[in-house]
């Protein structure tokens, strides 16, 4: 399979380090996936980079600074965030990272011209400015398109 070279596709093993409870369907089997399907681009001759986790400033472009203290102090314990979405132990940092990966997709494209694909986890496109919603803990997408403003 010959792949277009311009093509960024961005992801970590560590997405699968953000535990929820058993049964939840955002499960980490998810980023499994993810994770193979970037394994095998890569294998194929395609661009596979690893992100990096998304400053404060930039989850404040989006997020109350109150709502983002609140999720680093969900580091090292399982909390419930609402009905349906929690976070484990790593999830901050992991939630920081996926949002990173959607801040380098940006960057990508705008200075290549050219498509990038975030492989993310936890998903990032329901949380609201103060509160975490829909499996979401950090608003990937609003983040993302603050910083391409």
């Amino acid at each position: 399979m010959a792949v277009n070279s311009d093509v960024l596709v961005i992801g970590s093993d560590r997405f699968e380090h953000h535990i929820v409870p058993v049964g939840h369907p955002e499960r980490p089997e998810r980023a499994s996936v993810m994770a193979r399907v970037a394994d095998r681009w890569s294998a194929s001759g395609g661009r596979l980079t690893e992100p990096s986790p998304v400053s404060k400033e930039a989850l404040c472009r989006v997020h109350s600074p109150d709502y983002v203290e609140t999720l680093i102090a969900t580091s090292g314990q399982n909390v419930r965030l609402d009905p349906d979405t929690y976070a484990s132990p790593d999830s901050e940092s992991i939630a920081r990272l996926a949002t990173g990966a959607a801040v380098l997709a940006v960057d990508h494209v705008i200075e290549h011209n050219s498509v990038a694909c975030a492989f993310v986890r936890p998903p990032g496109h329901h949380a609201e400015a103060k509160r975490a919603m829909g499996f979401c803990l950090y608003n990937n997408v609003a983040v993302a398109a603050a910083h391409a403003l």
